[in-house]
């Protein structure tokens, strides 16, 4: 029962980790420049994307540390179930946010609706992609 509990919660962490890196490094901090850099060209063109090696590359280490850490906070056997729901929150985020710009047939029209708000009207706000929960949360929400 814990594993899937803590399957779960690596899924659902994925959201806000997605929302903390669009807002915070995307646009409101030079944290990272190359974030920034690649964020600011799918603004420009929602069809640019960064690559998938780059992708790949970070989130494997991101995936790496975070097992590290967990793994001396609650054992390895519960680590890797929090970090494989993570990661698949993560790759379901890919997936989603490809299928907003390229196929939106297949994602709910208010969720579209948001994400597209914040590239074309609030570039400050909306910064949730598969979820409003954080911008309701934080404040940053505003309304199509």
């Amino acid at each position: 029962m814990k594993e899937i509990a803590l399957f779960t919660v690596g899924f659902l962490s994925w959201s806000f980790a997605e929302y903390i890196l669009h807002r915070y490094l995307g646009h409101e901090t030079n944290l990272s420049k190359m974030f920034k850099r690649e964020h600011f060209a799918h603004h420009k063109d929602n069809a640019s994307f960064a690559s998938t090696l780059l992708k790949f590359n970070t989130s494997v280490g991101v995936i790496s540390f975070m097992t590290l850490v967990l793994y001396f906070l609650i054992g390895l056997k519960l680590a890797l179930f929090t970090t494989i729901g993570f990661t698949i929150g993560y790759l379901y985020y890919e997936m989603f946010h490809r299928y907003i710009h390229e196929r939106p047939k297949f994602i709910p029209d208010f969720l579209i609706e948001h994400h597209m708000s914040h590239h074309k009207k609030y570039p400050l706000a909306n910064y949730g992609v598969t979820t409003r929960i954080w911008d309701r949360v934080f404040k940053t929400y505003k309304p199509v």
